[in-house]
């Protein structure tokens, strides 16, 4: 499986992952949209080998 699959799988936006946006500038606020909130819901990915790693905060 690739990566992309892998991460689309597990629910990565699509513009977001066709951006490669960096892990340190993307914020998405958790529970209501558009309302802020002090706590982030974020994720970054990485590969190594043929190995596919997902690191939640």
């Amino acid at each position: 499986m690739e990566a992309d699959e892998f991460l689309i799988n597990l629910g990565a936006d699509l513009d977001e992952l066709a951006a490669r946006t960096p892990c340190r500038e993307l914020r998405v606020p958790v529970r209501q949209p558009g309302q802020p909130s002090p706590h982030l819901n974020r994720a970054m990915y990485g590969t190594c080998g043929e190995w596919t790693y997902v690191l939640e905060d």
